[in-house]
């Protein structure tokens, strides 16, 4: 860990179960790959497949549904764009 805070956190674990450096810093850094991999989980186009997920003593992570509508937004606005390339030019480089 980059910060100072971080750093103390981990020597006083370390201090308190005699485990080594490296290994209290392995299993901090691994709840947020478990949470990277549940979010990776979910799909893109289905807000209902995204699972919070809750640490114990730090809070809880989850989707907001105002990012799905703004996305929705954002894919219709590009769609309409699109139609307008191509009534405008008779074709669109757009993949």
């Amino acid at each position: 860990m980059k910060s100072e805070t971080g750093k103390r956190i981990i020597n006083e674990i370390t201090k308190e179960t005699g485990l080594s450096r490296d290994v209290v810093y392995k299993i901090i850094m691994s709840q947020y790959g478990c949470l990277r991999d549940t979010m990776q989980k979910s799909v893109s186009d289905q807000p209902e497949t995204f699972q919070s997920v809750r640490y114990n003593y730090f809070g809880i992570f989850k989707a907001r549904m105002k990012v799905f509508e703004n996305m929705k937004g954002i894919q219709q606005y590009n769609k309409q764009r699109k139609l307008r390339k191509q009534k405008k030019y008779g074709t669109s480089n757009d993949q």
